[in-house]
């Protein structure tokens, strides 16, 4: 929420600055960092700088104005239906990762192919508890995050497939804590944690995965988000249904979910 875009992100920034140094350049300098260096989402970071316009225009409606005007920064583009996002791309690729992530031990490799083979997000999976589970009836409940509520502030039902049934058995017989997954300490993962990048990124070296170029920048294979995008690119290649794809993933709007479309076996088929 805005509070934790705040603590998190745009005070440690921003704090610092007073109104009428902040300028475009310094805007700039922050998206860079955030996609760059810290791996963010486009989408995520137009999130923060839209709640960064937001508050300076604020700023300019008081009686007193605090700041005279705003500055014309630019927000990062996110194309609604781009297929510029990075994925897993085949069965191979997928046992791979999964055997590289095995030998950095159990709860990686489960943790990891939960991710692959539901498409739930980063903060959902941390928040899972064994209650959420349901193995005899193969599904998964899924209604909180990180800090509260899911994203969309909606409970939803992700089915359990045959490739991830055995290892969640297995698993919970070695960590029958409440949640499904925690850090080294039982406690539930954070944004930041190990897992989801400094960890991802020893796994895609181990398995060979080499750095791509996007944007003219040299990224990683896959970020961990992309793993939810493996799991929906794969189900839509397979076949699977758009709008069973959109309740699984949570979209509010079908339109989010087209942007796998391309994927369909079918997509082309009257052009032959």
């Amino acid at each position: 929420d805005d509070e934790s875009l705040i603590a998190k992100h745009l005070r440690p920034a921003f704090g610092a600055l007073k109104l009428r140094d902040l300028g475009v350049e310094d805007v700039d300098t922050y998206i860079n960092t955030k996609i760059d260096d810290e791996e963010l989402s486009e989408k995520y970071v137009a999130n923060h700088v839209t709640l960064l316009g937001t508050m300076l225009r604020t700023a300019t409606t008081f009686k007193v104005p605090w700041l005279l005007h705003v500055p014309r920064f630019r927000k990062p583009k996110v194309a609604l239906f781009s297929r510029d996002y990075l994925w897993l791309r085949s069965d191979d690729e997928i046992r791979r990762f999964l055997t590289a992530a095995r030998d950095e031990g159990e709860h990686v490799y489960t943790f990891y192919a939960a991710a692959i083979y539901t498409g739930v997000r980063a903060g959902e999976l941390a928040a899972l508890e064994w209650p959420d589970l349901s193995l005899e009836r193969r599904l998964i409940t899924v209604q909180r995050s990180f800090t509260g509520p899911t994203k969309s502030d909606r409970v939803r039902y992700v089915p359990i497939l045959d490739p991830l049934l055995p290892l969640l058995r297995a698993w919970r017989l070695r960590h029958p804590g409440r949640l499904v997954f925690t850090n080294m300490e039982g406690r539930m993962l954070g944004p930041s944690g190990r897992i989801f990048q400094e960890v991802l990124h020893r796994v895609l070296r181990a398995a060979a995965f080499e750095k791509v170029q996007r944007g003219g920048r040299e990224r990683p294979y896959i970020r961990f988000h992309d793993l939810r995008h493996t799991f929906a690119s794969q189900w839509v290649a397979r076949g699977g249904d758009l709008f069973k794809l959109q309740k699984i993933l949570g979209h509010q709007s079908v339109q989010m979910t087209m942007r796998y479309a391309h994927l369909a076996p079918h997509a082309f088929a009257e052009d032959f």
